[in-house]
């Protein structure tokens, strides 16, 4: 009995070993496709910041597209004359679809003003600096250095 438990420890404690080798592969596997999709993500950013127009003209076309594609399938269902459970089914899919759609578009407007907004901030922050150091070398100037002042002479 005593030996029985004691394979069962060490079965156990291999098992637990193997188990925590094989969690280490897969959270570095997981971690390389998490990384990997995210540069496919932060390309995908740059393009939508970079072509402001594309962008625009994809969605418009894509909120275009989708209610003619729920009036062709309504039109066909109703040749077809399949029923009205088919017509919910379409209505509820075209209005996911409409959703799915608002939110990409949500999330990659919100990107793009999100880099734009670092982008000025960056931009007010080096005009702040510029500022302060016109501001001394003026002070610098006008203590350190002397310029005389041009007059007009008196006739």
């Amino acid at each position: 009995m005593r030996c029985e438990f004691c394979c069962l420890v060490k079965f156990l404690s291999i098992t637990s070993l193997h188990l925590a080798m094989v969690g280490e592969e897969t959270q570095i596997t997981l971690k390389r496709r998490l990384d990997s999709i995210g540069q496919l993500w932060n390309a995908i950013r740059e393009f939508f910041y970079e072509y402001k127009t594309i962008f625009d003209l994809t969605f418009h076309a894509l909120y275009a597209i989708e209610p003619l594609g729920m009036v062709i399938l309504l039109w066909i269902f109703s040749k077809l004359k399949l029923g009205e459970e088919f017509v919910v089914l379409i209505a509820s899919i075209f209005m996911a679809l409409i959703l799915f759609t608002r939110g990409v578009e949500k999330i990659c407007m919100d990107s793009r003003y999100a880099r734009y907004h670092k982008e000025k901030n960056i931009m007010q922050n080096e005009y702040s600096r510029l500022e302060c150091l016109h501001t001394q070398l003026n002070s610098f100037i006008k203590t350190k250095l002397f310029i005389p002042q041009f007059s007009a002479k008196k006739k």
